[in-house]
């Protein structure tokens, strides 16, 4: 029998969030997992076998989000035809809102880390599948019927699963899962597997949509663009112009002032692209995207005056931390020229972005911005990295007392502060530990991003609720 401790502690390659106390890793000889139920196993009659399993397990992860309740392909189980050029089958396909499909493979006792492997580097629809999660289903579980696997799956904490986190460190994911060498793939847990429920493995699908090591690499590169983009600005611009734009922002240094302006920017526009697709209310005012703006423009590219008018749309009716900053600090001043060429670069690079499917939960720009900063030490400034936020703020909801998450009112009273705010890793995290209780017990996510929540980062460093 393997040994077992109590996994608190998630690694840079592995950000599994809330840390349960009776989630338990184990580690077996060699780093290979115990399997309790190898050779065929005779099902009694009425009994439950694998495919019939994954489908109740899919029904039951399908409760826990309102992106897979609501979208029909969000989720699909046992279905030929779903990875391209081939019959093969995937146990669990999970596609989450504008991020990478994950593949969940199963069988009884230990994870199915083979199946799990062979699905790296396969493409659903064209869109590479770079992550796998790996399942060992648990054998009291044959000795069920229809009826009671249902049941057991629909009760918190009723179901203990074995979970194994791979995904492909190719870049272009081009490469077939069985032509995968080991430095190819990242393993979480590096040995042994992690036991959790299903409302754990639905939340490991969301971090495995969006690899680290693809979230971490095109930080860096976007980096990189953001240092060339805001170099040629700074080159154009007359320097009292500059000063006013990095003093807005509560910097000195030029060339890091400039930086981080870029990096607003980039935020505003990624977001704009966003809402278009995503708010009825500015659908309604007439919202356009940067491609829409671009595409309506005489000269190529954008001009200053008229990403300004966008952002003023989006500012009639909320999101006032990113898009107050982002036009006071795209002053008037700046040459057009020169606007339109620093928008119109960072806009493709915010498409570009996009095109990654990064999905909904990753923090980007708290991967970005610690890569722009250059006065780190002199400053004695320490960010706090995402997968840290996210198991500080795992822990502190744990904590909260919350008695139904499902309550919108009782989430309505809830006050978090982070007193030392930065980028907002850690009030960032938070609000995604609680939309997920709220979604994972029947709520919708527009509760927690239309009515109820603001997110203020910068001037009073907390989160509230408003009763309007």
């Amino acid at each position: 029998m393997p040994s077992c401790r109590t996994a608190l502690v998630p690694t840079a390659r592995a950000p599994v969030a809330r840390p349960l106390a009776e989630r338990q890793w184990f580690d077996a000889p060699s780093g290979h997992m115990e399997n309790k139920c190898t050779g065929d196993v005779g099902l009694k009659a009425g009994t439950t076998g694998e495919p019939e399993f994954n489908s109740a397990l899919a029904r039951a992860m399908r409760q826990r989000r309102s992106y897979w309740r609501d979208v029909p392909d969000a989720l699909a189980c046992q279905r030929n035809g779903l990875v391209d050029g081939t019959s093969r089958q995937i146990d669990i396909l999970v596609r989450s809102q504008d991020a990478l499909p994950v593949a969940v493979e199963t069988e009884w006792g230990s994870p199915a880390l083979d199946d799990a492997r062979g699905r790296l580097g396969a493409s659903v629809d064209g869109t590479p599948i770079r992550s796998a999660i790996a399942v060992g289903l648990p054998e009291e579980a044959l000795d069920w019927n229809d009826q009671q696997t249902e049941q057991a799956l629909s009760t918190p904490d009723e179901v203990r699963l074995r979970m194994v986190m791979l995904y492909s460190n190719i870049r272009d994911g081009d490469a077939a899962g069985a032509s995968l060498l080991e430095h190819d793939i990242t393993r979480w847990p590096e040995s042994g597997y992690v036991t959790g429920t299903v409302d754990d493995l639905a939340r490991l699908c969301e971090y495995a949509s969006a690899p680290p090591s693809l979230v971490s690499r095109l930080a860096r590169e976007v980096a990189v663009k953001i240092t060339s983009i805001a170099a040629d600005l700074r080159g154009g611009v007359n320097p009292r112009i500059v000063e006013s734009i990095i003093r807005e922002l509560g910097q000195d240094d030029p060339d890091q002032g400039l930086r981080l302006a870029c990096c607003i920017w980039l935020t505003a526009l990624r977001l704009q692209n966003r809402l278009v697709n995503q708010s009825e209310s500015l659908n309604a005012a007439g919202l356009r995207s940067f491609a829409s703006v671009a595409e309506d423009t005489l000269v190529p590219g954008v001009t200053a005056p008229a990403i300004r008018g966008e952002w003023r749309k989006i500012l009639a009716v909320n999101y006032g931390t990113i898009f107050n900053v982002a036009l006071k600090s795209l002053n008037t001043d700046i040459p057009e020229d020169k606007a339109s060429k620093t928008l119109t670069a960072l806009g493709e690079l915010a498409t570009e972005v996009s095109g990654a499917l990064l999905g909904n939960r990753v923090d980007f720009a708290g991967e970005l911005f610690p890569e722009l900063l250059t006065d780190r030490e002199e400053t004695a400034a320490h960010y706090t990295l995402p997968v840290t936020a996210e198991l500080l703020a795992g822990l502190a909801v744990d904590r909260l007392g919350v008695g139904d998450w499902s309550n919108t009112e009782e989430l309505r009273r809830l006050r978090i502060a982070d007193m030392a705010c930065g980028t907002g890793a850690l009030l960032r995290a938070v609000y995604g530990h609680i939309r997920h209780n709220h979604e994972s017990t029947g709520g919708a996510l527009v509760t927690c991003t239309r009515r109820c929540w603001r997110i203020v980062s910068r001037a009073s460093t907390s989160i509230h609720l408003p009763r309007t």
